[in-house]
């Protein structure tokens, strides 16, 4: 009886190896195919998930390069995405207000440039001079101004402001880029 004990045991690991070899690759088969599902699936929910901010960075890309009447689309479940919606729009609908309906206390210009923070004696930034800030722009813009038969007017006195000086180049450049897309009195900035 001993040698039919063998016998059967060396079948046994024979049956065993001929079963782990013809597995393995039909198990590694299986691992490709799952992992591709799996990528391809996450991908799908990924470009689904990540639609409504890319429809929220475009629109609002598009709409400080253009014009500021378009407004972000509000996805239907109330969610982090249509919350961030809605305040991009009430910041848009602030903006809006702003620029169609500049105040009449300021004396220089419709620009709001009297809006300015008054300038702190030892600021880190410097005191940059907001009539010469807008007075470049101003030059800058002159070419465009002619030929949108715009004509342009200013009473500029030295106003020193606490502030950086590139972000209030930025600022003015904008406001003078709106004021000649919508003069707002009679083609005259």
């Amino acid at each position: 009886m001993p040698p039919r004990t063998e016998e059967l045991r060396a079948l046994a690991e024979q049956v065993e190896a001929d079963t782990l070899s013809a597995l393995l690759p039909q198990a590694g088969l299986a691992l490709i195919v799952v992992t591709g599902l799996a990528a391809v699936l996450s991908w799908l929910v990924a470009g689904r998930v990540l639609r409504p901010i890319r429809a929220t960075s475009t629109t609002a890309r598009r709409l400080s390069a253009e014009n500021l009447t378009d407004r972000v689309p509000v996805t239907t479940p109330a969610n982090e995405l249509s919350a961030l919606a809605g305040t991009i729009n009430g910041m848009l609908d602030r903006v809006q207000r702003g620029v169609a309906a500049p105040s009449s206390t300021c004396s220089a210009s419709w620009m709001g440039c009297c809006c300015w923070r008054a300038a702190r004696p030892g600021s880190a930034r410097g005191n940059p001079d907001l009539a010469a800030i807008v007075a470049a722009a101003l030059d800058a813009a002159e070419a465009r101004a002619a030929t949108a038969d715009i004509a342009v007017r200013t009473e500029l006195r030295s106003a020193p402001v606490s502030g950086e000086p590139v972000l209030l180049e930025r600022m003015i450049g904008n406001l003078v880029d709106n004021a000649l897309r919508r003069p707002p009195h009679q083609n005259q900035i």
